[in-house]
């Protein structure tokens, strides 16, 4: 190459009062000296201009790890909490502490237990009889009171726990 023009604008400020001016430097002409060649290594490989960089990770951070670990519970493995295949009752569909118990027929055969819901309808249940939104079922009739077994969500360990609620006489109700 003969001749390479650089160009160079170099701003200069001066401060003149309260007013700021630009100095501009017209740009230079440079004339570019031929040198001896130098030894080309063939060992080394030869990059062209495109590829002169290469980006080692080696002992470098990563930039989109992020800086504080974060700590996740892992999915339950296990099989989805199970749902009944049968339609749900009547008495499913309301929530146990809708139900009021209204009377309770002891026998040898087995109790039995009037319970009414907010509407003022009646059902009878015996033992193994399901009742409540959260899959209650009648575990005892006792000649005061009923014991229904719910199957309740347990947030602490995300699994089902089972919890025993009882059916009482109101007084006046």
């Amino acid at each position: 190459m003969a001749g390479v023009l650089s160009v160079f604008a170099v701003i200069s400020t001066t401060l003149a009062g309260n007013k700021l001016v630009f100095k501009i430097k017209p740009p230079v002409e440079t004339k570019a000296v031929p040198t001896k060649a130098a030894p080309v290594d063939n060992t080394a490989t030869n990059l062209t201009q495109k590829d002169s960089y290469f980006y080692d990770p080696a002992g470098k951070t990563d930039p989109f790890r992020p800086i504080f670990a974060i700590e996740t519970e892992p999915l339950p493995s296990g099989p989805p909490e199970p749902k009944p295949s049968v339609p749900l009752t009547l008495l499913q569909r309301i929530g146990l502490s809708q139900l009021k118990l209204k009377g309770i027929i002891c026998s040898p055969a087995g109790n039995k237990a009037l319970v009414r819901d907010p509407s003022g309808k009646g059902y009878i249940v015996t033992n193994g009889t399901y009742v409540g939104k959260n899959l209650g079922r009648v575990k005892r009739i006792l000649k005061d009171k009923v014991i229904v077994e719910e199957q309740v969500k347990d947030f602490l360990t995300g699994g089902t726990k089972l919890q025993i609620k009882e059916l009482r006489f109101i007084a006046n109700g």
